[in-house]
Order: structure tokens, then C-alpha cells, then sequence
């Protein structure tokens, strides 16, 4: 399936720290992403990650539940359900390559729902939806 994703299957549970701020940057020459969820309670605590080192990143959301995200902070809602619809795009077969040159002779595969599919365009339409309206915030950087 992939790196990070190993199964399919949700493992729900509740995690140690629900982070309440995220930081997520798409690097302008590498075009490869790198993040921190930041919990600021009594204890400061970061999760840091980036594109090829983000085990820890995905055993986290993986453990999330999907069913009430009262619990939980904007972003980590945002990033449940990005993750159970990404497992859903695997499991469906339905994602197609997007390959993108940054140099010569430099090449990275990213991996795009297949919008084909009737009950694939709405999810990804809200999601989008949700991502623009700045509650989840995306910055290009270096």
C-alpha cells in the first residue's frame, strides 16, 4: 500500500495529548511537506514531522475516532476525516499519479483522488471546502 499506510483498518482510540494548533509548510523547491501539532496545555509538547520521517505522525491520526469530534480541536476533526477518506481512496483503488519535476532529473509522484467516481467528488469538494476556510491553514515556505 504504501510507507505509512500499512492497513486499511481504523484502530480508534483516545491519544495521550489532543494537540490544539498545527503547523503544516509544502516546501517551494521540494514541493514536500512538513508539519508540528502543537499541544499548549500545563505540558508543551510538539509532534514534528516531514515528508519521509512521519511514522509517528500517521500511528497518531490513525488512532483517532471518527465518531464525536466534539472532543477534539478543529484541526485534529479536519485531519480524521482527511485520513479515514485517504484509507477510503485506497482501499477504492481511487487515486491517480500526478508527477511533478522540481530539477532536472528530479521527480516526485503525488497522489490525487480520481474524481471520477460519483461518491468521491463531494467528500473531496468538502474537505477542500474546509481547508479554504481557515480553519486549517496550508503555507508555502522554504
Amino acid at each position: 500500500m504504501g510507507k505509512y499506510i500499512k492497513e486499511t483498518d481504523i484502530h480508534e482510540g483516545v491519544p495521550e495529548h489532543l494537540y490544539n494548533k498545527a503547523d503544516f509548510r509544502i516546501g517551494k523547491s521540494t514541493g514536500l511537506l512538513k508539519g508540528s501539532l502543537k499541544f499548549s496545555g500545563t505540558e508543551k509538547k510538539n509532534l514534528d514531522f516531514q515528508a519521509g520521517d512521519a511514522d509517528d505522525f500517521i500511528n497518531f491520526i490513525r488512532v483517532l475516532t471518527i465518531g464525536d469530534f466534539s472532543i477534539y480541536p478543529p484541526v485534529l476533526s479536519y485531519l480524521t476525516v482527511l485520513y479515514s477518506f485517504s484509507l477510503k481512496l485506497i482501499e477504492k483503488s481511487a487515486y491517480v499519479p500526478d508527477i511533478i519535476s522540481l530539477k532536472e532529473k528530479s521527480y516526485i509522484v503525488r497522489w490525487l483522488p480520481a474524481l471520477s467516481g460519483t461518491d468521491i467528488r463531494p467528500v473531496y469538494s468538502k474537505l477542500c471546502g474546509a481547508l479554504l476556510s481557515k480553519r486549517i491553514l496550508v503555507e508555502s515556505g522554504g
